[in-house]
């Protein structure tokens, strides 16, 4: 009997976890929002360790220069004593000449914070900007993620606040500011503890959500900064000459194609007015079954359970390409090719994207399709049609994700 029990008991445990994961799944502004969260509290949390050791520096210096003051004041009423035991005190003019000029005190601690926080203006503007997304997002997070999952997100976002609140708020004294701090801290690390309970981030996940929101940070930093955003500007004329190589072959290409097209509807056209014959009927395929989402559920996760171990290798390269992008020092095109042919793969997989949901499937192919060019593009070295194609896929994937929203599921 007691085994029985034990038997069921783990049964109910593995069954609640499976209830679990799989409500995570299918989750697209969640990941978004916490990784906004956690990197915001980085930049806060190092605006406080920063603050705090210049506050803390500001008043070691402060000190020193009283307990300066109070030597040399010590010092010349020593001297001041000696000269009157020994009968030789000038006069007062003449001991007010002769005594030195005090040194310059130095400015208050507090100011010594305050002008810490206003030379970290471009990373708090930042903080704002970031928290401004985060206020928009907060409301699809409780549409989207499960009553736990939005509640251990709230929490994550409130303890955050709380964080960036201390670290921009001028205390007393370095001590009051580290409490404020470490307590703001501890709340924090106390809600990514419950958060991890119900929800995890992938790196994948993450590293698209920087990518997708950090034109918009950029953007208040430089505002803050008071410096506009000029890339052309800061471009030597080589660079400048190869993106204008580049923007003239997407031009010359997209001519080409607009004048193709006008030559076939001309021919067309023209078949037309000479009467030739009609242009034989094709078959039509069978379109797939109207049906609610209720009643495909079961077959879009039939289909899902495949698709993502096909789709796996595209998102491992994309996540590469997105990394290597935003690295300097790394060569982007073995990593684009790596992605041309994952995706390239992907579509030629006749099974892979065939989504019981026509719309999934067509926004599916879209969106690869969108990809697939984007390391075409990336492989031959055009940074500005890669540029180009990057937004394309973006809009792409979140029309897919939209479409597979009903279901619970993810592109």
């Amino acid at each position: 009997m007691k085994r029985h029990w034990s038997l069921l008991a783990l049964g109910l445990v593995l069954t609640a976890c499976g209830h679990r994961q799989q409500k995570a799944v299918g989750l697209t502004v969640t990941p978004e929002a916490v990784t906004l969260i956690q990197e915001n509290e980085e930049r806060c949390a190092k605006i406080a360790k920063a603050g705090t050791e210049t506050f803390r520096g500001a008043e070691a210096e402060e000190k020193r220069a009283r307990e300066a003051a109070a030597a040399a004041a010590a010092a010349a009423e020593r001297l001041r004593l000696a000269r009157v035991m020994a009968h030789t005190e000038p006069p007062l003019s003449s001991d007010t000449a002769e005594s030195p000029t005090p040194a310059p005190e130095p400015p208050p601690a507090r100011k010594k914070l305050e002008d810490y926080l206003q030379g970290q203006a471009a990373e708090l503007a930042v903080v704002d900007r970031a928290g401004e997304l985060l206020a928009a997002l907060a409301p699809k997070v409780d549409e989207e993620a499960p009553p736990a999952t939005a509640k251990a997100v709230r929490d994550l976002l409130l303890a955050q606040q709380e964080v960036c609140r201390s670290s921009r708020t001028a205390t007393e004294s370095a001590t009051e500011l580290r409490q404020k701090v470490d307590s703001a801290l501890k709340g924090y690390e106390s809600a990514q503890t419950g958060l991890a309970a119900v929800f995890t981030l992938s790196a994948v996940d993450a590293q698209f959500a920087r990518h997708k929101y950090e034109p918009f940070l950029s953007e208040a930093r430089a505002a803050a900064q008071g410096t506009p955003v000029n890339r052309i500007a800061a471009m030597s004329p080589e660079e400048y000459a190869q993106q204008r190589r580049e923007w003239n072959a997407v031009q010359e290409n997209q001519a080409s194609e607009q004048a193709q097209h006008e030559n076939a509807v001309s021919r067309w056209r023209a078949r037309g007015a000479d009467g030739a014959a009609p242009l034989p009927r094709l078959s039509v395929a069978p379109s797939k079954e109207k049906s609610t989402p209720e009643a495909l559920q079961p077959k879009m996760r039939a289909w899902h359970a495949v698709y993502a171990g096909k789709a796996a290798a595209v998102r491992q390269a994309l996540s590469r390409y997105l990394s290597a992008r935003n690295d300097p020092m790394q060569e982007t095109q073995p990593v684009c090719r790596e992605l041309l042919s994952a995706t390239t793969a992907l579509l030629d997989d006749p099974t892979a994207l065939d989504a019981p949901d026509e719309a999934a499937e067509r926004a599916l192919k879209a969106a690869y399709g969108e990809l697939q060019e984007l390391a075409r593009a990336c492989s031959a070295g055009l940074t500005a049609e890669s540029n180009f194609r990057l937004g394309s896929f973006e809009r792409a994937i979140q029309n897919a994700s939209m479409t597979l929203q009903p279901y619970a599921l993810k592109p």
